[in-house]
């Protein structure tokens, strides 16, 4: 797909695809608040397609449907912490860190935890890049970002 770049805002000249992984609680913030709809066509519709797939990614190598998402937060505050993939199988985590488990991966989390985040969106983004990226990838460039959400595979939809 050709993403179409921004032209407005602090994310000026990138796609959606790009700013999912540069900063998740942006793009939540603007669908959230329909900034989306007073723009473009293209952005409109990209921003839902890019909304409906970032709230349902697949969890990867999970063919028996055996595997969850298991939420981790930190205690006291119940900010976001990371997420890990865990057998179904596996006992729910008991201690100070509260946990919550989901069939699939939801970049929407860190937020819905906390009015405002910014932390819990990057270590969500550092759970999330070695599950689907090389561990030798630093930086996900614009390809890679696009890539990601072009690849049908990655969602439940």
């Amino acid at each position: 797909m050709a993403w179409t770049k921004l032209n407005f805002g602090k994310h000026k000249d990138k796609t959606l695809p790009q700013v999912m992984f540069i900063d998740p609680d942006w793009f939540f913030w603007a669908y959230n608040n329909r900034v989306f709809d007073n723009k473009s066509l293209a952005i409109k519709k990209e921003s839902e397609e890019i909304y409906k797939k970032s709230r349902n990614i697949k969890i990867p190598h999970n063919s028996n449907n055996d595997k969850e998402i298991e939420y981790i937060l930190n205690y006291p505050d119940f900010i976001f912490a990371h997420f890990q993939i865990v057998d179904k199988s596996k006992p729910i985590h008991e201690g100070s860190s509260p946990t919550e488990r989901s069939n699939h991966i939801d970049m929407a989390f860190p937020i819905g935890q906390k009015r405002y985040d910014k932390k819990g969106c990057k270590l969500f983004i550092n759970s999330l890049k070695p599950i689907f990226f090389d561990n030798s990838v630093k930086v996900l460039n614009k390809k890679r970002c696009e890539d990601f959400f072009d690849n049908s595979s990655n969602f439940n939809l």
